[in-house]
């Protein structure tokens, strides 16, 4: 399988003045605080508030309005459908130079939220819902599926209300995305399934969601080949080996065969 490289922006001097420039195209105008090392956040400086915190080494951000406080959006119950819900976000994205295209041409999956203080949880249809989060997924390359750390939570998503008032819709947005160089890459030989398969049992992979097996007897059912899509900065973009079984557990293990590997 090949292996790309990734060409992740470094951390650079003028870090926060482009993430200033990107908060201002965001409609942020304040001057930030800044939260870390590389963490800056602003906010709208309005009554509930709308808070925007951006990585100044790669861009990523999250932005957030307090709905907690907004019993309006809370209570609204004319959300968007799946495919308005979809291409809103996809238009928020273009609208501020983010949708990439393997973003634009990608699948989205959407979870139904109803608001139980101090949490949301997952309800089985829309009209139960008070939120609809929009999952937004890379598209395909080379035939196979790229997945971020837990494959029910995508590294772009969004969070809509039924309000239709500019502010209060978009409740929040995680853009956590990195660039694929698709004309830099190697082929490296991959181990074989069964290999992958041992190797799992004995321990080495990462459960990268349990579900609900907390008994510890997991049944699996497949296994596949897909691309490792990182929440964080990596070199490469790697195929791994993804075991998917009952009731919703999915685990990882490296696929690219261990003689390889530094």
């Amino acid at each position: 399988a090949k292996v790309y490289f990734f060409p992740n922006e470094r951390p650079s001097l003028l870090g926060l003045e482009k993430a200033t420039q990107q908060a201002g195209k965001l409609g942020f105008k304040s001057e930030p605080q800044q939260i870390s090392e590389k963490i800056y956040r602003w906010d709208n400086g309005q009554t509930p508030t709308t808070t925007l915190e951006i990585n100044i080494n790669n861009n990523s951000f999250h932005q957030l309005y307090d709905y907690t406080n907004d019993q309006e959006a809370i209570d609204s119950k004319d959300l968007p459908t799946n495919q308005q819900a979809a291409q809103e976000a996809k238009n928020f994205l273009s609208s501020n130079g983010f949708l990439e295209s393997d973003l634009a041409t990608g699948s989205a999956d959407f979870v139904y939220l109803k608001y139980s203080p101090p949490d949301l949880n997952t309800v089985s249809s829309l009209s139960e819902a008070n939120f609809i989060r929009v999952n937004l997924f890379r598209a395909d390359l080379d035939e196979l599926r790229i997945l971020p750390p837990n494959p029910k939570k995508s590294l772009v998503s969004f969070l809509f209300s039924g309000i239709k008032t500019l502010g209060r819709r978009i409740i929040e947005v995680n853009y956590n995305y990195y660039l694929i160089d698709r004309e830099t890459y190697s082929t490296y030989p991959l181990k074989s399934v069964q290999s992958a398969w041992q190797e799992f049992q004995q321990n080495q992979g990462f459960i990268s969601n349990l579900g609900e097996n907390e008994n510890g007897n997991i049944i699996i059912r497949k296994v596949s080949l897909v691309y490792y899509d990182a929440d964080e900065p990596q070199n490469f973009l790697q195929p791994i080996y993804v075991f998917e079984g009952d009731h919703d557990f999915i685990g990882f293990l490296p696929a690219i065969d261990s003689k390889w590997m530094e």
